[in-house]
């Protein structure tokens, strides 16, 4: 049985729901996410393990960001919308060695891209704020 990711790292829930921006829990998967705004700050916040995106509030500029985590927590981010995704690392954290609070310098393509692969964004905590994406 998966175990709870906020619990397991010392944080309490309340009434089953995880601290803001907290993973909520091993193997947990959101489905049929629509993606909002174009930064760090008014991106869709995700908290789940695996996030399938289907769905933007607009055409260009659409942000996801990535939960705080902890040493070895993954996040996979799977875009079947129809736009261009950017991912944000959590608030003062860093992706790829990247500068703290900046977008990840490659996009999660459109699932119309066509390009294999591309529409799928993996990634891996070092400490919670440093994300590595595979």
């Amino acid at each position: 049985m998966a175990g709870n990711i906020f619990s397991d790292v010392g944080f309490t829930a309340q009434n089953g729901t995880p601290p803001s921006g907290l993973i909520a829990a091993r193997g947990s998967i959101d489905t049929g996410l629509t993606a909002v705004g174009s930064s760090q700050s008014g991106g869709l916040a995700l908290v789940s393990q695996v996030n399938v995106i289907s769905t933007s509030t607009t055409t260009t500029g659409i942000a996801t960001v990535l939960p705080v985590g902890f040493k070895g927590a993954s996040v996979d981010v799977i875009n079947s919308s129809s736009n261009a995704l950017s991912v944000y690392p959590p608030s003062g954290g860093t992706i790829n060695g990247g500068s703290a609070n900046a977008a990840d310098a490659g996009t999660v393509a459109a699932a119309s891209s066509g390009v294999a692969g591309k529409n799928t964004y993996l990634c891996t905590s070092t400490n919670g704020l440093t994300w590595l994406r595979a």
